[in-house]
């Protein structure tokens, strides 16, 4: 019986590990950035605004797909 739950454990925490450990993901010619797991969302946005000198910046964290912040700027 001990054998068994040792395996259960560790088939638990591979899957925690499988749904928390974020990967990258690089959006095209601009310099965002976004890192993405199975539970949540984090974009690192620094991309420019319609051929102009601006520049869109900040962050934004999206947990089991609801925008928990924003905090972009533009300008």
């Amino acid at each position: 019986m001990k054998k068994k739950t040792f395996w259960v454990i560790i088939v638990i925490i591979i899957l925690l590990a499988a749904a928390l450990v974020p990967y990258k993901i690089t959006g095209g010619k601009d310099s965002t950035k976004t890192y993405k797991s199975l539970v949540y969302e984090i974009t690192i946005y620094h991309e420019k605004i319609n051929n102009t000198e601006y520049y869109k910046e900040g962050y934004s964290v999206t947990c089991f797909g609801k925008e928990i912040t924003n905090s972009t700027s533009q300008g």
